[in-house]
């Protein structure tokens, strides 16, 4: 089991390999694909302003609120 801070560690090495690759911002969504260059690998994020719910195709922000 990881800790808090071994998620957040490892979270944040990714993040340094990450970049925007689609960015659409139109009120009240505003949605974007973020890849990483290391891989082929990508995912979706959304954010709703009218409903403030998030949304991101890895899962983590639902499941530990982690984008």
């Amino acid at each position: 089991m990881h800790t808090v801070f071994e998620l957040f560690q490892s979270g944040f090495k990714l993040f340094l390999t990450l970049s925007i690759s689609y960015k659409h911002e139109s009120d009240p969504l505003y949605e974007y694909v973020v890849t990483n260059e290391n891989h082929e690998r990508s995912w979706k994020m959304s954010f709703n302003c009218a409903s403030t719910s998030i949304a991101c195709s890895c899962r983590k922000f639902d499941t530990f609120d982690i984008l």
